[in-house]
């Protein structure tokens, strides 16, 4: 919800009170009317959107849902931990040129405020919720960026004016290279999985297994694993039950440690992380 105070911000930053709160009411507005009517043309989905902020925002609020920390303020540790090279790396930049080649020039003050307050927007309010991922803090960080590259840009123009088209054509050759290099790395990882290998494994096996809009059995534990409940929606349409008793039933454990069940028979997935199992019809 942070972009719908941007409008806000800048009145403050650039000291234009009135075009500012005007055009914050035009985006809430907007935003109002785009959401009626959504809710007209799909009456399911306010129903969805009251239901998600019952079960999950207000409860993570309270502080009763997926709590991922005892502190509040981990969130924001995490942040300035992911902020400290650049922060530094800036900061030593400006020193150096101001101390050796005597730059010391104006600052665009008023927009690094105004990307500033908008990553604080993006990022301080997380620390509300007990629930936090890491993940949460990507849509601030490109403004912490613009930030600091706008408190940098003079200095940096400035230097490399006084650089030798030798050295700035190897500047350009450099920047060249990385962005070439950072675009072959996308390409060859295109398709990849880096994280969550055992929970995709087991959505794609039981899509390949189950029938669309199966519903499975499961303890609170498998239930409560969001992400493992999201994989099996989004790959096979497969849902999880921990409340009443299904024909199949998942287990978070491998086919070599499962008890014997007399009643049930083991589905045959090919993994080691989860077991799935069928009630006996013999």
């Amino acid at each position: 919800l942070f972009p719908l105070v941007i409008p806000l911000i800048y009145s403050f930053t650039h000291a234009k009170a009135n075009r500012g709160l005007a055009h914050f009411l035009i985006v809430l507005l907007s935003t109002g009317l785009m959401l009626l009517a959504l809710f007209w043309v799909f009456p399911e989905l306010k129903g969805s959107i009251i239901q998600y902020m019952n079960r999950q925002v207000l409860p993570a609020l309270g502080g009763k849902r997926e709590i991922s920390t005892e502190n509040r303020f981990n969130i924001l540790f995490d942040l300035l931990l992911d902020l400290s090279i650049p922060i530094i790396l800036t900061a030593t930049l400006i020193f150096i040129l101001r101390k050796q080649h005597g730059l010391r020039l104006a600052i665009d003050k008023k927009n690094v405020l105004l990307f500033l307050l908008i990553g604080v927007c993006a990022s301080v309010p997380l620390a509300l919720s007990l629930k936090q991922r890491k993940f949460y803090l990507i849509p601030s960080i490109p403004f912490y960026a613009l930030a600091l590259a706008l408190m940098i840009r003079p200095h940096m123009s400035t230097l490399s004016q006084k650089l030798s088209n030798s050295a700035q054509r190897w500047m350009r050759i450099v920047t060249v290279s990385l962005l070439v290099i950072t675009m072959g790395y996308t390409l060859v990882a295109n398709g990849k999985i880096a994280r969550d290998q055992d929970k995709l494994a087991l959505s794609y096996a039981v899509a390949s297994t189950l029938p669309s809009g199966a519903v499975i059995g499961g303890s609170q534990e498998l239930c409560g694993d969001w992400s493992l409940v999201a994989y099996l929606s989004r790959v096979a349409s497969v849902s999880l039950d921990c409340d009443e008793p299904r024909e199949y039933v998942l287990m978070r454990e491998k086919p070599r440690q499962t008890r014997k069940l007399n009643d049930y028979q083991v589905i045959e997935l090919g993994l080691d992380s989860y077991t799935l199992v069928k009630i006996r019809t013999d």
